[in-house]
């Protein structure tokens, strides 16, 4: 009988975002015996998996191409040793991930690639609000390599696996209506997050936002903005890590009203300790934080956005992508207790709606019955 292996390519450890879904997914099927896995690249630290380490430390453009191509090679290598004797799924979660892929040789080998975000979406964002022609070239650039890479993948016969059925028609639309697109959706009942629990107020109004700290793309601007315009009781704490965090940290380091926390691992479990979850984000494909608020049972005020309507649903009031739209629903969810109960009666019905088993869903587009 042919055995099943699933290869898997990372250059990271990280434990959030994409790279925690793509952990939790292998962990996940090696734990239901789905396959035997193979990890390579900086061990993911998971039991039940065979881990090929490849240490990947950080550097320029060069030592991540030779990096890359390191990994490839051993890719291949993993790809022979393993041979004819069994039906290989290749599973790649991030575009360095498919990139590295397309340097291995992999005859024989079905290729499935978790689309996470949608990058040619947020390039277009970047480039309609920047005023530097050099970014801007950059980011047409960045844009037009992420189409070549995914058109590359097509043609190798891979399948795409999306969050959201409207970014599945933008990838048909982009790649030809014949192209293999799956969608699976993320859920908020994962392990790794902590039980639900509930703690009572001790001081009203404390906002809490989750996010990498990249102030375009995930809104923390409109939010710093909105805390602003509400009155002084209440605060906000931003928990994350980013490029943009030492300089927000400057800027407004002199204000008692907004704290920075940095990166903290399993962030969720803040949650219960605050009054509602800001998620003020201009663009995200199928944002994690988000079910993790409706897991917890947090007020949760969203930005209008596509990612945000596809997990709350079209009848679920969100904020115009403004400081003062933001602070406004704030505001409402915060002091007008009848609509906060109506808003978190639809919460419990989508929390319920993104109860199931991601890994079991995720196993059936890789063939892993």
């Amino acid at each position: 009988m042919t055995s099943k292996v699933v290869l898997t390519v990372s250059e990271s450890d990280q434990q959030f975002g994409a790279h925690g879904r793509h952990k939790e997914l292998v962990a996940g099927i090696a734990a239901k015996q789905l396959a035997q896995v193979i990890w390579i690249g900086p061990d993911p630290g998971l039991a039940g998996i065979e881990v090929v380490e490849v240490p990947c430390p950080a550097g320029n453009w060069v030592t991540r191409m030779f990096r890359r191509l390191r990994l490839a090679r051993e890719l291949s290598r993993v790809c022979r040793a393993v041979g004819n004797k069994s039906a290989i799924r290749l599973l790649t979660f991030s575009e360095p991930g498919l990139l590295i892929s397309s340097f291995a040789r992999l005859p024989g080998v079905r290729r499935i690639h978790f689309i996470r975000a949608d990058h040619l979406a947020a390039s277009e964002l970047l480039r309609q609000q920047t005023r530097n022609w050099l970014q801007h070239l950059r980011l047409r650039i960045a844009a037009s390599n992420v189409r070549s890479l995914y058109r590359r993948a097509r043609s190798r016969g891979t399948r795409f696996v999306v969050q959201t059925e409207s970014f599945r028609q933008r990838l048909l639309a982009l790649l030809g209506p014949d192209t293999d697109v799956a969608v699976v959706r993320n859920n908020c009942n994962r392990d790794s997050i902590n039980e639900p629990r509930q703690v009572p107020s001790t001081r009203p109004r404390r906002l809490l936002l989750v996010s990498n700290i990249h102030t375009t793309g995930k809104g923390i601007d409109l939010a710093i903005a909105a805390l602003a315009q509400l009155d002084p009781e209440y605060t906000l704490t931003i928990v994350g890590d980013g490029e943009d965090l030492h300089l927000l940290r400057s800027e407004h380091g002199s204000n008692d009203r907004l704290s920075f926390l940095g990166s903290v691992e399993n962030a969720s479990r803040l949650m219960p300790e605050y009054d509602m979850l800001v998620a003020p984000s201009r663009l995200d494909a199928y944002p994690n934080v988000v079910l993790e608020g409706l897991w917890h049972r947090i007020p949760i005020v969203a930005s209008d956005i596509e990612g945000h309507r596809a997990i709350l649903g079209e009848d679920f009031p969100l904020a115009p992508l403004t400081a003062a739209g933001l602070a406004q629903c704030i505001r409402r969810r915060a002091e007008d207790d009848e609509f906060n109960r109506e808003i978190l009666q639809l919460q419990e019905l989508r929390r319920e709606n993104h109860i199931f088993d991601w890994v079991a869903e995720c196993a059936r587009e890789l063939s892993l019955p």
